[in-house]
């Protein structure tokens, strides 16, 4: 309520009622912070394949949002955070990280991460994991080994699950493009519409 003022009043009266829908049931409407330039289809991060949340290219010009992002880290801080979560066992050493392009998602995500173990065999971590375990922004990025230490950088763009209608890119739509509520809304959620709810007391 601290975050209220006279414009969110008017939004909220101007909807009032609002909702949208597919085959005239309401949506589970899904949104992340920004999609990195391209959202994910709703079954790749939790299995559930909903008809209007699908993996499609941004429409906004490529430098309306500031996407990138990347993070240095030691292998120690890998190895103990996936531990931590239960991800590989304690007493292990990992060799090397890496994401395979051949395991990406349409939208350019990871579906899995591999780990090199000391032993040398590779051992696969689901990217949704990976993430959540090292507190990236999301799974749409890329590792560098840093030369001549034992440290990673991952490089990539957007923030959140990508699923749905992106924060950043509703702005970058409305702002750039001049696009309406009802337009954006159309492109996130793909096939809905704008119902009404009926009137209740």
């Amino acid at each position: 309520l601290s975050k209220a003022t006279p414009a969110t009043d008017q939004a909220v009266n101007a909807t009032a009622g609002q909702i949208v829908t597919w085959q005239d049931q309401p949506i589970k409407a899904y949104f992340s912070g920004d999609s990195g330039g391209y959202t994910e289809a709703s079954g790749n991060v939790w299995g559930d394949d909903l008809p209007y949340c699908v993996a499609k290219k941004e429409q906004y010009p490529a430098d309306a949002v500031l996407s990138d992002w990347n993070l240095v880290l030691p292998q120690k801080t890998i190895l103990g955070k996936l531990q931590e979560r239960g991800l590989i066992p304690y007493g292990v050493e990992i060799q090397d990280l890496q994401v395979r392009d051949s395991e990406r998602f349409e939208s350019g995500r990871a579906s899995r991460v591999w780990l090199t173990m000391g032993d040398g065999v590779p051992h696969p971590v689901p990217a949704f994991d990976f993430r959540l375990a090292l507190g990236l922004r999301s799974t749409l990025f890329r590792v560098e080994r840093i030369a001549g230490s034992s440290a990673f950088r991952l490089i990539g763009r957007g923030w959140g699950h990508g699923v749905g209608l992106s924060q950043e890119g509703t702005r970058a739509l409305a702002d750039k493009l001049g696009w309406s509520a009802g337009k954006i809304l159309a492109f996130y959620y793909e096939g809905t519409r704008i119902g009404h709810l009926a009137a209740t007391r």
